[in-house]
């Protein structure tokens, strides 16, 4: 808010109608060269949709995110020339079912909406999860041959999405953690 003192009697009161006029062409003004438009969300992915990771062969896996609702987001995978489209929901989530090929790789997999990623290195193969205690945590920097092993663990085509610790009271949506290929 601002503050302004009272018009003066008629000789200032011309000036202050004048002033208060040029106020309101000024807001007008800044309205038309800014315009008040909604902000427009990038496609957004979980972090277990990205660069490096294994997708199971021979069969149908799911690609989600989240974007604009009403939003149309495409996927692309390297391995076939049709796109998978759907459309974004209510909420802002989206997902798209695509068809994998024989195991192989490394591919690439274009997700597009109002921007586009393009996840790269992507192997098919053999998924496996895995949980438990805390010795599924050991790290090979611990164990009798760790030295001897690690150097020579040139492995790439052997991939870990490693979840974050988090603590949560209900389901989330995302989670920390990224795909690393097995190299020394």
């Amino acid at each position: 808010m601002i503050l302004q003192p009272p018009c003066p009697s008629e000789p200032g009161k011309a000036i202050c109608l004048f002033i208060d006029h040029l106020r309101g062409a000024i807001s007008v003004l800044f309205l038309l060269l800014f315009p008040c438009t909604p902000v427009l969300a990038d496609v957004k992915l979980p972090s277990v949709v990205g660069n490096n990771m294994v997708l199971q062969r021979e069969t149908t896996v799911s690609i989600w995110g989240w974007a604009d609702p009403g939003e149309n987001i495409s996927v692309l995978p390297s391995w076939t020339e049709k796109a998978v489209t759907t459309t974004t929901k209510n909420d802002g989530s989206w997902l798209a079912r695509i068809q994998t090929p024989g195991a192989g790789g490394p591919h690439t997999i274009q997700i597009s909406g109002r921007t586009t990623h393009l996840l790269k290195n992507i192997l098919i193969g053999e998924v496996w999860v895995c949980s438990g205690q805390s010795n599924m945590e050991w790290p090979l920097t611990a164990t009798d041959r760790g030295k001897q092993d690690i150097p020579v663990a040139n492995h790439p085509e052997i991939r870990l999405f490693r979840v974050g610790h988090a603590t949560a009271l209900t389901p989330r949506k995302d989670c920390a953690g990224s795909w690393k290929p097995c190299t020394p």
